[in-house]
């Protein structure tokens, strides 16, 4: 339960200031980097139930 409650602290750090985008995404890539919810919000409509 320690394991569990230590992630889930660790999380919800994140869910209020992430970390900022690792130059080096882009340096390898090409393209900028984005966030967990940049991304999410990018791909709501195949999150979302089928009707």
């Amino acid at each position: 339960m320690e394991i569990a409650e230590y992630v889930l602290c660790y999380q919800a750090e994140y869910a209020d200031e992430p970390p900022p985008v690792s130059p080096a995404f882009e340096q390898v890539t090409g393209r900028k980097g984005r966030t967990l919810a940049q991304w999410a919000a990018d791909r709501a409509d195949e999150f979302a139930p089928a009707t």
